[in-house]
């Protein structure tokens, strides 16, 4: 089995020339284990109250401020965003999607295992890991992580690495962005 980022599976195929695997063509989706949020965050020292105004000032000031990322091929790397719908893990903070419609992006893990495993094992993984995934102490702990919970069927991790593989494939061209 392979618990791997969705930088991984749907950036890096965009990113390097050559890339070691197809995803796709090499693994099987059991689930996704989890999702974890990404927080644009700001000194209180700067005078932005919102994402409009850490832009207009941003503009305004060339070269006066910094930004820190995960790394190269990382979702924050290529555009600093943040989730669709407000976190669990903080719901009182405005999504930048808010401001910007269609302005997100997240971190997800999923497993898999490799293509051609036998279906019944598949399920029989998605459905234990279901289980512990229930669990009130693993829940908190992935919570402690900045991650949250959301198990689902290997169906559902096909399709979000299909439509993420078109929309990062799109993003990366667009940003020029190469990392070999």
């Amino acid at each position: 089995m392979l618990l791997n980022a969705q930088s991984v599976q749907t950036i890096n195929p965009f990113l390097y020339r050559k890339v070691p695997f197809d995803p796709v063509k090499v693994f099987d989706p059991v689930m996704v284990v989890g999702v974890a949020p990404y927080m644009l965050a700001v000194n209180p020292s700067v005078p932005a109250k919102n994402l409009l105004e850490l832009v207009a000032l941003a503009k305004a000031s060339p070269g006066k401020f910094n930004y820190a990322s995960a790394g190269n091929g990382t979702v924050n790397h290529l555009l600093g965003v943040c989730t669709e719908k407000r976190t669990q893990l903080s719901p009182d903070l405005p999504t930048l999607a808010e401001t910007i419609p269609r302005l997100y992006a997240n971190a997800w893990y999923g497993l898999f295992v490799p293509v051609g495993t036998p279906k019944e094992i598949v399920t029989k993984l998605n459905t234990e890991i279901i289980k512990l995934m229930d669990n009130p102490e693993m829940r908190e702990r992935l919570v402690g992580l900045g991650v949250e919970s959301a198990p689902g069927t290997p169906e559902q991790l096909a399709t979000l690495m299909r439509d993420d593989l078109v929309r990062w494939s799109k993003i990366v061209k667009d940003s020029g962005a190469q990392l070999d």
